[in-house]
Parts: C-alpha cells; structure tokens; sequence
C-alpha cells in the first residue's frame, strides 16, 4: 500500500512530461524552436513554469528529449512494419511492386502524422544546426533512422529479387526530402494525401530495378 502513492505520483509526471512534449511540438510548429518561450508551451500544456523546469532543465533539455522521443517511436513504427508485412521471397509482379513502395511510403508519412509534424521536423533541423548542443543528438537520431529503413528497405527488395538504383541510405534520404516536400506541396495546394503517395510512388519506381541489371 505504501508504494501506491509512488506508482501515481510517478505516473503523473510521466502524463505531465508527455503533455508538455506535445506541446511544444504545436508551439514549435507555430512560432519556430527560437521564437517559443517556456511560457508559451507551459501555457499549451495547461501547466506553470515549475511543472516544467521539474521534467527539464532548459529549452535545450526539452529539444533533446524530444528528438529522443520521435526517434523511438519511429523505431518502434518501422520494426512493427517489418515484422507484420514479411513478403512471400521470389519474383513480384510489376503491381506487387508497386504495392509494396506505397505501402513503405504510407510508413514514412505516417511518421508525419500532422501539419505542426512536418513544420516541427523543420524546425528542429534548422535549429540543430544552430545549436551546437543539440546537433549531436539530432545527428545520431537521425542517423539511426536512416539505418533502420535501409534495412527495411534492402530486405523487401532483396526477397522480390529487386534493387535499388541508389544506394539505400542515399535513397532514404531523398525519400524523406520528397515526403516532407508533398506533404506541404499538398497542404499549400489543398490536396489530400493519398495524391502525394501516388505522385511519390510514382517518383520512387525510377529508382528500382531488378537485382540482376
């Protein structure tokens, strides 16, 4: 009974911590990493300046938790795609193919699930590069997730005896530009999503060849 109090308490903070995570993603989104205040993302998340400063010490402290936080759940995202779409090994049809890079493209835009999302990884990465003390952590996030999806990659492709025309990493990093570009290109021209997975799927076939060219 004596450790009830303890469970809560610590499950409270944890729901705190979250609320203010989320928070700053909008706020960030909104006003840009450098332009958010504390105030303004305490204000969002409905707490006071010490329910912050008792989860991080800084601004900084919050970015790096952050970027923490959006690594692992696209870690978890990928890794949970590859265990349940493990495809049937041997030649594909050209619409098999084709199924499969929508399928992988729906998982990264999954990964930016919203507007203040993709406006959030922006900010983020300019705001990296100006802060010496984030841009390690953002570089080895970043890079984990380049790993992760070019192995994803490189198995689905090496079961349908396929390739790509780039190398995977290469590939990935294009990949993410593209997705991030069609997705705003779809918000400032009113389009829903599923054009700018066609569009882009259409875009990515280029880069695919069978494995014995």
């Amino acid at each position: 009974m004596k450790d009830a109090p303890v469970t809560q308490l610590t499950a409270r903070r944890s729901a705190t911590r979250e609320r203010l995570l989320q928070a700053a993603v909008e706020v960030f989104a909104e006003a840009g990493v450098l332009g958010a205040s504390v105030e303004q993302i305490c204000e969002r998340a409905g707490f006071t300046r010490g329910a912050f400063y008792s989860n991080f010490d800084s601004k900084d402290d919050l970015c790096l938790a952050l970027l923490q936080a959006q690594g692992q759940k696209s870690y978890e995202a990928i890794e949970r795609h590859t265990r349940e779409n493990q495809p049937e090994p041997g030649p594909v049809s050209p619409e098999t193919v084709r199924a499969n890079v929508r399928s992988i493209l729906s998982l990264l835009l999954d990964q930016m699930d919203s507007d203040a999302s993709v406006l959030f990884a922006m900010e983020m990465r300019a705001y990296a590069v100006r802060t010496p003390s984030v841009l390690p952590v953002y570089r080895e996030v970043s890079m984990g997730l380049t790993n992760l999806f070019s192995d994803l990659v490189e198995g689905l492709l090496d079961a349908h005896h396929m390739k790509l025309k780039l190398p995977p990493a290469q590939a990935f990093t294009l990949l993410s530009a593209m997705c991030e570009y069609a997705l705003l290109n779809a918000k400032v021209m009113q389009r829903d999503r599923d054009a700018a997975v066609e569009e882009l799927a259409d875009t990515i076939e280029l880069l695919l060849a069978p494995a014995d060219d």
